[in-house]
């Protein structure tokens, strides 16, 4: 789970890494709690590091 800060309070929650439902080594990235296709920003093979999930949000703008 990503939040805002150094906070572990659920509302400061902003992004939630899950597993997909039928291959446990892609990894989806979603907005907040949701597990909807809808609000899913990006898919990785493989769980990815700290460094690599800021490095990707903060390219996208997602910080």
């Amino acid at each position: 789970n990503v939040y805002i800060g150094d906070s572990t309070f659920p509302l400061d929650l902003v992004y939630t890494l899950r597993p997909a439902p039928f291959d446990p080594e892609v990894i989806g990235l979603y907005t907040e709690d949701s597990i909807s296709t809808f609000d899913r920003v990006c898919v990785f093979q493989g769980v990815p590091s700290a460094e690599q999930l800021f490095a990707l949000l903060l390219a996208q703008g997602l910080l």
